[in-house]
């Protein structure tokens, strides 16, 4: 199973607990999803997002980390642009492979 992290805002952490997490973004395609990031080797290529976050004004930021079956399909790619759709495995290695993860 890949672990990955997913960053919300500290008000949602209750509903995370309650539900788990929901999907609410959506892909070029209008597919449901939800931005997450494979927990890499490096705290800080894993987190470095939340700096981002915090520029759009959400201060308070929890990390979920939860597990996605090795051969569940995942969408991967760069913020706004289009996304490859590989396994979560897959995904996680081509970002763990990035100059610029």
């Amino acid at each position: 199973m890949t672990l990955f992290v997913h960053l919300t805002a500290a008000k949602n952490i209750r509903s995370v607990r309650r539900a788990g997490i929901r999907t609410q973004s959506r892909n070029h395609e209008g597919l449901p999803g939800l931005f997450c990031l494979p927990i890499l080797p490096s705290y800080q290529l894993t987190h470095q997002w939340a700096r981002e976050l915090k520029r759009s004004g959400q201060r308070t930021l929890t990390a979920v980390d939860f597990r996605v079956p090795d051969d569940e399909p995942v969408f991967v790619g760069h913020y706004g642009r289009a996304h490859a759709e590989l396994s979560s495995t897959e995904a996680a290695a081509l970002i763990a492979e990035c100059e610029d993860a």
